[in-house]
């Protein structure tokens, strides 16, 4: 049994590419990494003005080269090649030192996040550690065991909690200045104050139990 960890970080990798272009949504497809060469990202680049995104690709300082492989009507699949001095500022060398494995990687403007498969809270520990060592801003948001057989349920949530949790916190309630009341969060999800409360009651029971025993 192992862990698998949401993870959220501001990258210094395409910044200025993802800031041109602040709609489109990047999926990562593979990275590659050889000994003496450059890193190399596979991405996806889905909506947005994608006819902007090879002029914020030629100006990026991050990017040594890039090539768009397939382009369909609503998105495209790009590889680009870092510059060195970026190789060394990627976390993800950091995570295979730890044993941790990268399974989906998504960013945008604003952030990127990460889902990894976690040998150990010790591994994630020093992982998160180096990262900040390096001036990234990086937050493991949640963490959650998987079964023998590779699924990933969500502490063994049921899907109304899940998606009470998830809402209250997109929309900030857990916050020190709470940005949504649980009124608010429960007229978006279309029921009573006093069912949203339960399912946040029962989610945070079924959460601690699940992570901390």
């Amino acid at each position: 049994m192992s862990l698998i960890a949401e993870i959220s970080l501001s990258s210094p990798l395409m910044e200025a590419t993802a800031g041109a272009v602040p709609e489109t949504i990047f999926r990562m497809e593979d990275l590659q990494l050889v000994e003496d060469g450059p890193a190399k990202y596979l991405f996806w680049a889905e909506g947005g003005d994608l006819e902007r995104l090879d002029a914020a690709l030629t100006v990026d300082p991050t990017v040594a080269s890039f090539t768009c492989l397939t382009e369909l009507p609503d998105r495209r699949l790009y590889r680009v090649s870092f510059t060195g001095e970026m190789k060394t500022r990627m976390t993800y060398l950091d995570a295979a030192a730890n044993d941790i494995v990268y399974l989906e990687m998504r960013s945008t403007h604003e952030r990127t996040r990460i889902r990894a498969r976690v040998p150990t809270r010790a591994a994630l520990r020093e992982y998160v550690e180096t990262c900040q060592g390096k001036g990234i801003d990086l937050q493991v948001e949640s963490l959650y065991r998987t079964d023998e057989g590779g699924a990933f349920p969500q502490y063994g949530l049921t899907e109304p909690q899940h998606e009470a949790l998830v809402a209250a916190h997109e929309a900030g309630y857990f916050d020190t200045d709470r940005g949504a009341t649980l009124a608010d969060i429960a007229a978006d999800l279309g029921i009573s104050r006093q069912a949203l409360a339960g399912r946040l009651r029962r989610g945070h029971r079924q959460l601690i139990g699940a992570t901390l025993r």
